[in-house]
This record gives C-alpha cells, structure tokens and sequence, in this order.
C-alpha cells in the first residue's frame, strides 16, 4: 500500500541512509473484490492495489509500478486468508492477464511473484511464466514438473499461517482464523512435497500479518524444516535462493570473493539447528561492517 517501499528506495538516492538494501515492489495487481481490492488511508482515499479487469489494464498497472522504481511485481492470484468475501481457492486473475504481466515486466527485467494458494491459480501462474509462487497450499504433481523444469521457485511463507493458527483464536478475524485452519495441514504437506521434489526454494515470511514481525524472520527457517527441509535446504533459501530469484546471486547469497560481505556471527551452528539464526545478541555485518 502506497508504493512505501518504492518511495524508500527513490528517498535513500538522493539522502542516503543506513539500512538494508530494497528491491522494492509497492502495489500489487488485484482483481475487483479480490484478495488485495482494500480501502486504505484515514479516509479510504486509496485502494491497496491496482484493481485490474483484462490484459490491458495489466500492462498499464505493471508500467506504472515501473515509472515509480519498482523492480518486482505482485500478482494476486487466488483468494487469500485474509480478505474478507473470498476462498483460497478463488480463482481471481485470469491466464491471460497474468501472462501479459509476466511478458511487460520481464520487458523491463523485473521479476514476478504470484501470491497463489488455490490449485487452479497456481496451475495459471506458473503457466503464466511467474517468477516464484507465494505460499502454494495446493500445488499438485504436474505443475510441480512444471516448476521445475522453468526454475521457478516456491516460497511458501508458512511462519505467516502457523501464527495464526496458534495464536489466532478469538484474536484475528474469525474469517481468517478458520480458513487458516481448514488449509493448515494441507499447506505443510504440499510444501514438503514441493521440497521432497527438489522445487527451487527462497525465503519469504508475509512480515506484516498478524504475529509476524520483521524480526521474527528466522523463525521461517523453523517452519521451513518443519516440513520437510534439511537445515542446508532451508539455509540456502534465505540465502542463495532467494538472490538467484531476484537475479541479484553475482553480489549477494554466498561468501565468495566478489560478492558484498553480509553475513551473521552466531554461537551455535544452524547446520545443526536451525533456530540458531534467532539469537537474539548476534553479530550482523552488511557489506563487511558490523552494523549490530
């Protein structure tokens, strides 16, 4: 909502400041009382998303996530858990409409991510050409083959959906609680079965719903070998991973010479558990300078 992320970016170029690097995204692509068609503003001056309705409204939505500096776009494919009025399983953007977002953002080389739960969006996005899928509670066989063989990656977000599984009762919404409940199990066992599979991994958490702040990141890395991931697996998605599908892995992902030194100094060895990256007191270097 409101582009914050790409107005950070254009605000850090012309009065620099410490923090970490952004490949910004800002508003995402919805469909006319879809997951993302919200109000927003004191007021409710301003739609969360471009709502769009055909392939041409897509190209323009795309261009002018472009003219503000956005280097990702955001699809919204299917319903979600929390919009109010829709299923996971709503089928919301068309085919067409999400290929002529891949092909006008590719254009401009950014990258295309697909929040996508329901079977049938998730077979449209992936079809479509998309990047990464966003969460993918019901991948099935063929589309996994298909992922594979496009390299298009999975980043399932589970840290968002067990929160508010377990601390969600008569806390969140109640529309979003029992949807998160009825899907929940599916959810873990359709991504260990994407893994099991061997479909490219990055790392995202949906930082923002409820219980699921920033720093709360390593727990993902948690949920992630919940089910079904070795340490390394999960590791490399929020390392490697998750640059290769941003195209940034020539700078950022790995220690080799070459790359932008960021890393942490932890105590124990993630290899060993993974919950070693939440420590609280640990060392973080970005670009080769200790910044905590």
């Amino acid at each position: 909502s409101f582009d914050v992320d790409c107005k950070l970016v254009q605000m850090r170029k012309q009065y620099p400041f410490e923090g970490p690097q952004v490949m910004p995204t800002g508003m995402a692509m919805s469909i006319v009382g879809g997951h993302g068609d919200s109000k927003v503003g004191l007021n409710g001056e301003q739609n969360a998303s471009h709502l769009v309705n055909g392939p041409e409204d897509m190209r323009r939505a795309v261009r002018e996530q472009f003219s503000k500096g956005a280097q990702n776009v955001k699809l919204m494919a299917t319903g979600g858990i929390m919009s109010l009025g829709d299923e996971v399983d709503d089928t919301e953007l068309s085919l067409e409409e999400m290929k002529m977002a891949v092909e006008e953002a590719h254009s401009k080389h950014m990258t295309v991510c697909a929040h996508a739960e329901g079977r049938l969006g998730i077979h449209y996005a992936v079809v479509a050409g998309v990047d990464s899928v966003e969460h993918g509670f019901y991948l099935d066989d063929a589309d996994l083959a298909l992922m594979k063989k496009q390299g298009t990656f999975l980043s399932p977000t589970l840290t968002a959906g067990r929160t508010i599984v377990v601390h969600g009762k008569d806390v969140v919404p109640e529309f979003s609680y029992r949807k998160m409940c009825a899907v929940v199990d599916d959810f873990y066992n359709h991504v260990g079965h994407a893994i099991k599979e061997g479909v490219k991994l990055a790392m995202g958490t949906d930082a923002g719903t409820y219980f699921n702040r920033f720093s709360d990141t390593p727990n993902e890395l948690v949920e992630l070998v919940r089910a079904g991931a070795t340490n390394y697996q999960a590791l490399r998605a929020g390392g490697l991973g998750s640059a290769e599908l941003l195209k940034v892995e020539r700078e950022y992902g790995s220690l080799e010479v070459g790359k932008y030194a960021d890393f942490l100094v932890l105590r124990d060895n993630p290899l060993e558990d993974v919950a070693a990256v939440g420590q609280k007191d640990k060392q973080v270097y970005q670009h080769g300078l200790r910044k905590f």
